[in-house]
């Protein structure tokens, strides 16, 4: 009977060679008389299921956004030390939280999404990778894994504000006129810092706050010069980096209304002089008030007639005309 010294392991050694011999005991005792036999002998040692897989690839990965669902967003990889491939065969598989959301290749381990990933919905997945061996009690291990979502500049601005606005003619020009606001979906700030401009009709006679939105006029409105002002204010995100050609843009029209003061007093272009017959009928016009308003607008340059002065007394006016 032959037995080993030490446990064998397929893994360090797959078989032992060696020679039986036998001897006999002629001419006594074993001496230089016996005869013997041997016999070279290989003994293989049978591989067991007797070690478990070790997973090999990272904790972490990351895919853009909107990428296509082919796309590898984590590759599982595993060893297994047992030393043929009836134990080291290994198959991959998901567990975890958002496993159902994802595919595995069995074989080559690679993840993908069944559904193409929006950041603004999620902004991560938790899931592990389980890769199991093909022997006798298929021994498995697992890993935990997170994948990054990464966000993309795929959320054009939208502007909140209205498309209105007013101002007193002669206000200073420190007023605000209009306020732009917007808003932009993309979660991060590297894609969502808006920054505002002007564009349109006129967008030279006015100042825009680039972050605040604030818009003022270079000059004090005068309504009877310039009644209201046309412009597009325009949201600008810094997506794809610093306000470049990857930045989405949105523009809308804007009118501010200029309000009419009575800021004009009337001129009187009728002259100081007149005429009338004695004895003229009572109804004979003697004089005829004329005067104008250089205001805008009938609420203000609209004008009433009166007397004042020594002979006012003797005297009517229609107040009208």
């Amino acid at each position: 009977v032959v037995t080993l010294k030490a446990a064998a392991d397929y893994e360090t050694k797959s078989s032992y060679s060696f020679n039986v011999v036998a001897t006999d005991n002629g001419a006594g005792n074993f001496n230089s008389g016996s005869l013997n036999v041997s016999q070279a002998v290989t003994v293989s040692v049978n591989d067991l299921n007797d070690n478990t897989p070790v997973t090999t690839s990272g904790a972490t990965g990351s895919v853009d956004e909107n990428a296509a669902t082919t796309t590898t967003i984590y590759t599982a990889t595993a060893t297994d030390a047992d030393g043929t491939a009836a134990n080291n065969t290994l198959t991959y598989s998901l567990s975890g939280t958002d496993a159902a959301l994802l595919d595995i290749n069995a074989t080559t381990g690679v993840v993908t999404l069944k559904a193409a990933a929006d950041y603004e919905t999620k902004s991560s997945y938790s899931f592990n990778v389980v890769a199991t061996d093909n022997g006798t009690g298929n021994l498995n291990s697992d890993k935990a894994v997170t994948v990054s979502v990464n966000d993309l500049n795929d959320n054009t601005p939208v502007i909140t504000s209205g498309a209105t606005g007013s101002v007193d003619e002669n206000a200073a020009t420190t007023t605000t006129i209009y306020t732009a606001t917007a808003t932009d979906a993309d979660a991060t700030s590297a894609n969502n810092t808006l920054t505002y401009s002007l564009s349109g009709t006129d967008a030279a006679l006015l100042n825009i706050n680039a972050t605040t939105g604030v818009v003022t006029l270079k000059a004090a409105a005068d309504y009877e010069t310039k009644s209201s002002y046309s412009f597009n204010v325009v949201a600008t995100d810094n997506g794809a980096g610093n306000f470049n050609s990857g930045s989405l843009n949105v523009s809308q029209a804007v009118t501010v209304s200029v309000n009419d003061l009575n800021d004009n007093t009337p001129v009187t272009t009728s002259g100081a002089t007149g005429s009338v017959d004695e004895n003229a009928a009572t109804t004979t016009t003697i004089y005829t008030a004329t005067a104008t308003d250089a205001d805008g607008t009938a609420a203000n340059n609209t004008l009433t007639y009166s007397l004042s002065g020594t002979d006012a007394a003797l005297l009517d006016i229609n107040a009208t005309t």
